[in-house]
């Protein structure tokens, strides 16, 4: 059994996250924590074969200067400590995982691993500095950085937010229609972590299905599950309002494919938007 630390600074993310590790064959949550402070207090780092960082504030907020500049310490700093702890220790067996994301890409193109297409805003320069935290420092050199698309799971994150409109027939979509929508499902984003843990796969590695979406396509399968009355687009200048120069991370995602997991022999079980969807939702209705 694979000790497993998670820390997470949003307690129903953390809790969830707890649930599906435990959940799994082969892994065991041993702690989470929603700071770097608890974890070293209570001194279990020293017992984990693996810890898994989360933490980040949310971007689903409006970008004010003192959140854009909270976005990235949330991010470095915690990334920082638990490096420095683990080196403090002397322990180069732990191995760490740091989630990152798939902003760091350009819009343009499709991106494997090697890409070095990044795109030029606030978003990739927050990842670049994040991943930059262990790719910069030379002495510690077990962990994987997982570069996350969205991750389907209707108990959190975005199936949760789009379950409250569907409940009115309702089903709303951000951005363009044709823009890309690069999601992993749950089942296949837990199988993964497990398969970088057993291989001890190191450097970058992106967690998307080897088959993205659109937004409309996502939309239409959606409004067919839940029989919905309507489709309607949220457009862009209300995003604006509410998000500030956020409302970009929220309306465009790069295309990206999970090279270095299927190079490894990594089998994605949902692969296609319409099997994840309907996994998620088809036997609950009926």
């Amino acid at each position: 059994m694979i000790s497993v630390i998670i820390v997470e600074d949003n307690k129903i993310i953390r809790e969830s996250l707890v649930s599906l590790i435990n959940g799994t064959d082969g892994l065991s949550s041993i702690a989470s924590y929603g700071d770097c402070e608890s974890l070293f207090r209570e001194r279990k780092i020293e017992n984990a074969d693996v810890v898994i960082n989360f933490c980040g504030a949310g971007i689903d907020k409006r970008w004010t200067r003192n959140y854009k500049e909270e976005l990235i310490k949330s991010r470095v700093n915690t990334t920082s400590a638990i490096v420095n702890s683990i080196m403090a220790k002397n322990d180069r067996e732990i191995y760490l995982i740091n989630t990152s994301a798939i902003g760091i890409y350009s819009n343009n193109g499709i991106h494997g691993e090697s890409s070095r297409n990044f795109e030029e805003n606030y978003l990739s320069k927050i990842i670049r500095e994040w991943e930059g935290v262990l790719e910069n420092q030379i002495e510690f050199k077990n962990y994987c950085i997982i570069r996350l698309g969205v991750v389907l799971d209707r108990k959190g994150g975005f199936l949760k937010k789009v379950l409250l409109t569907l409940r009115f027939k309702l089903c709303f979509y951000l951005g363009d229609k044709k823009n890309i929508f690069s999601f992993i499902d749950s089942y296949d984003f837990l199988a993964a972590l497990e398969f970088i843990i057993e291989k001890r796969m190191k450097g970058i590695c992106n967690f998307v299905s080897p088959k993205s979406s659109t937004n409309i396509e996502v939309a239409l399968m959606l409004k067919k599950i839940f029989k919905s009355l309507l489709i309607i687009k949220i457009p862009d200048f209300i995003l604006k309002v509410i998000f500030g120069e956020g409302y970009y991370s929220l309306t465009k995602t790069p295309k990206v494919v999970p090279e270095k997991l299927l190079n490894s022999g990594f089998v994605f079980k949902f692969s296609d938007i319409k099997d994840s969807l309907n996994s998620k939702f088809v036997k609950n209705l009926n």
